[in-house]
């Protein structure tokens, strides 16, 4: 169905804007339904930790009173996310910085009470900046973009809008690509570019505003974020992101600057990797690292913050052949697909032109190769981030795979409800595909080989296959059954980065506790620690992400005790 071009209505808002009357336009919205729903669930929250967060406020209160520099800080939504970043606005408080939230509007007085009630002081709107006095001219250069790959290029003082407009016009309308030939989505295209000229303008005068030293990110690669973290890394800024770990309770933390600006925040730096390397390797550092992605499987907590694993289950090598039908004589590849429309354009460089592009061109090289068995197993976060967005609309690699017809009996497609764990793959597989994802960390420790078609991760380090062109990569899979195993070094050596990766960079979370619940949308559960309440400046998780914002190393890194994991 053809899209609605979106100017007329982006031509009306800025002349609500320029009228002086956004703050009521926004007050409207915050009458609808849903939002009316989110505020009395915010409320009743938020009434539910008064008690502790009342204790809390007045320490961070105290030490923001104290601090000498500002700390930009992108702004969450609801009581249970915005609790969630209490150790990092406690543990940057006792570094020195004075926390700004990022909010997108003054209508939403939600958001502001409920950072209020633990100790926020200081904030600052997207809505208050002026339109970009450049966004003519780049809107012309967008006008003579003809693909994607144009528009990706165009930039705005040292700041990547094009990217940022087509990473968030993708997440938006659900497209692994962005066609900029069809006039409908041109539309879109110009009305998210210019919202992107803006946030980029916005986000460097609260830089000079605020006269800031640090930033703080969650998801740093739509907008407004991006702009503002290419902002920072562009003006000294010190960005920070912060992630939650493979597992609940637990957080992962990376500084950035102009030397690593693209690459993920759960890789390990030159530095920590040359700490693993260098560590004594033994079984039990391997037992150990075994024994937390048990733990994490078993559990259903890996990733669970997009349920990768809920209601999965191990199965038995033989049992799992014969329940595929895969034929036993030939090897087996993995392809793991990345969801399309989602970070597309966030970390370090494609071979191909996106991730949709690069798994329809494997698709088809799977269909022509009848050699190996192929095993596609469809992204089960896109279950989770449907239900949350309130989408059902099929997945973007089943509708690539349709494009291809009936299925060939040599290739075998995993949906994301399927019940098979990702680590009962691994026992029957011997190639992994992927660009980025974890799923070549977890494939190269279980003895497979990894083909990687993107950097920014895990790639050039000695134990994938890292391949550079898109023609090398179909020639690769054309013979992919020629592929030799991995190795004793080269697992060796993925193990080790994998120690660095799942149990020496989380943070174990002391002051507060959180869960990701195994339902439908995977909510989050969270509580406020009793010891908070008492000396939050005395958590461990907030003295360590002090100590490590005092040092200006890129991970925050955790030394780990010589006994096994035990679940934490």
């Amino acid at each position: 169905m053809a899209l609605l071009d979106p100017r007329v209505a982006d031509s009306l808002k800025r002349a609500i804007n320029r009228a002086g009357l956004s703050s009521l336009a926004r007050t409207l919205l915050e009458l609808r339904p849903a939002a009316r729903a989110t505020r009395r669930a915010d409320k009743a929250q938020l009434r539910a930790l008064s008690g502790k967060l009342s204790a809390i406020r007045a320490q961070i209160a105290a030490a923001d009173a104290r601090a000498s520099s500002a700390a930009l800080v992108t702004g969450m939504g609801t009581v249970p996310f915005i609790v969630h970043q209490l150790p990092v606005l406690a543990g940057m408080t006792l570094a020195g910085f004075s926390p700004v939230i990022l909010l997108p509007s003054r209508a939403n007085r939600s958001q502001r009470r409920i950072y209020e009630a633990c100790g926020v002081t200081r904030f600052a709107y997207w809505e208050d900046e002026e339109d970009n006095g450049d966004a003519r001219a780049i809107l012309e250069a967008l006008g003579k973009c003809k693909t994607q790959d144009d528009v990706l290029d165009l930039t705005w003082q040292g700041i990547s809008v094009g990217k940022y407009a087509v990473s968030t016009l993708m997440r938006r309308l659900r497209q692994g690509h962005i066609d900029i030939a069809d006039p409908n989505v041109r539309g879109h295209m110009a009305v998210a570019l210019r919202r992107t000229l803006d946030h980029a303008a916005a986000a460097r005068a609260m830089i000079a505003r605020f006269d800031a030293k640090l930033g703080v990110f969650v998801d740093r690669g739509y907008t407004p974020e991006g702009p503002m973290f290419d902002a920072c890394i562009s003006t000294g800024v010190r960005p920070i992101t912060i992630n939650t770990a493979h597992r609940d309770n637990t957080l992962m933390l990376k500084c950035y600057g102009p030397d690593n600006a693209s690459v993920h925040p759960s890789s390990l730096s030159l530095k920590s990797w040359r700490r693993l390397r260098k560590m004594k390797w033994t079984e039990h550092c391997w037992q150990r690292l075994q024994s937390e992605l048990d733990f994490c499987y078993g559990s259903g907590q890996w990733y669970g913050e997009v349920g990768t694993q809920f209601n999965t289950k191990s199965i038995a090598k033989a049992e799992l052949v014969e329940q595929l039908g895969i034929d036993p004589g030939k090897k087996t590849v993995l392809l793991f697909p990345h969801i399309f429309w989602d970070a597309t354009f966030f970390w370090g460089d494609d071979v191909f032109r996106d991730y949709a592009d690069w798994f329809r061109e494997s698709v088809r090289a799977a269909w022509r190769n009848d050699r190996v068995n192929w095993i596609i197993k469809v992204h089960p976060a896109n279950l989770i981030k449907n239900q949350r967005d309130g989408i059902n609309t099929p997945f973007s690699e089943l509708e690539v795979l349709a494009e291809f017809g009936q299925l060939p009996p040599h290739i075998h497609v995993l949906s994301p409800t399927t019940d098979i764990s990702t680590r009962s793959l691994f026992e029957i597989g011997d190639v992994c595909l992927t660009v980025r994802g974890t799923v070549g960390i977890e494939a190269a420790i279980a003895g497979l080989s990894v083909l990687t078609a993107g950097t920014g991760r895990y790639d050039r380090l000695g134990f994938t296959e890292d391949i550079k062109t898109p023609g090398a990569w179909r020639e690769r899979l054309a013979h992919i059954e020629e592929t030799e195993p991995p190795t004793a070094e080269q697992i060796e050596l993925a193990r080790r980065y994998a120690h660095g990766v799942f149990l020496n960079r989380p943070l174990p979370v002391s002051c507060i506790s959180f869960r990701f619940e195994q339902v439908e949308g995977a909510p989050i559960a969270i509580e406020v620690r009793a010891e908070a309440e008492r000396a939050v400046m005395n958590c461990s998780d907030v003295k360590a992400i002090s100590d490590w914002l005092a040092t200006g190393e890129e991970d925050l890194f955790v030394r780990q005790p010589d006994a096994a994991t035990q679940p934490r």
